[in-house]
């Protein structure tokens, strides 16, 4: 049976709240056998901080920080941990039939989608790398933490022997949902939004500490991965506001 096309949408700059909104309603709304699998990148109209489904903000936050500061703060429909997101950062989603992955595991169709931002990285010029293939770290993997970027998975990417981004899933039956982020910025003070310092900071980066700073070149290279992953040609649709 041939596989439906995907359906690609650039819905550019959105409020933190209405962005986390878009993704729940791209899983909540996608029925295997009828709907089209869609490819969304999105970017933020303010700071906010998404927390992991499983977190709590007053355990984590410093909300008294966060709100002098204006910062929005939004839970996403995955888990993991806290992400800090701003204009400067590029995020995508995507939602789809779990046939359109197909893997012996969860963390096997984890490491096919990813392999696109992987690919996005080495065709920056930045030799990129998961983390389970980096040899020289000690690190330990698995590892939970507060803020996403201190973690280490397996699958997550490494540039320079350093983290960077997240990514998460989430399963509905024979659903995949799954988003990332590519950040371009990252405040040296992050630990003010949090009660807890942040571990690791000199394990994780971010693009403008490679000197990159084209976000419509990043955008034009991750679609092209993408569709170079899947294999086929996208739609491309528009959202309006």
């Amino acid at each position: 049976m041939k596989m439906k096309q995907w359906k690609f949408i650039d819905s550019g700059y959105g409020d933190p709240h209405w962005n986390m909104a878009f993704d729940k309603a791209l899983l909540e709304s996608y029925l295997p056998a009828e709907s089209r699998p869609v490819f969304r990148v999105y970017q933020w109209s303010k700071p906010a901080i998404s927390l992991g489904r499983f977190q709590d903000p007053e355990e984590v936050l410093n909300l008294d920080n966060c709100r002098k500061d204006n910062l929005s703060i939004v839970k996403r429909i995955t888990g993991g941990g806290a992400i800090y997101h701003n204009r400067d950062e590029l995020t995508y989603s995507l939602v789809c039939a779990a046939k359109f992955f197909p893997a012996d595991s969860v963390k096997d169709s984890y490491q096919k989608i990813t392999n696109f931002i992987l690919k996005t990285y080495r065709s920056l010029g930045f030799f990129a790398q998961y983390a389970k293939d980096y040899q020289k770290s000690k690190k330990k993997l698995g590892a939970v933490s507060e803020f996403c970027f201190s973690g280490w998975q397996d699958y997550d990417i490494l540039i320079e022997e350093k983290k960077i981004g997240g990514n998460a899933q989430k399963r509905k039956r024979a659903v995949i949902f799954q988003h990332g982020s590519i950040p371009f910025k990252i405040p040296d003070n992050i630990d003010h939004y949090f009660l807890n310092p942040i571990p690791n900071k000199k394990d994780y980066l971010c693009l403008a500490k490679l000197r990159f700073t084209d976000l419509d070149k990043l955008k034009k290279i991750l679609v092209q991965s993408f569709k170079n992953n899947i294999n086929q040609a996208i739609d491309y649709a528009t959202v309006s506001l």
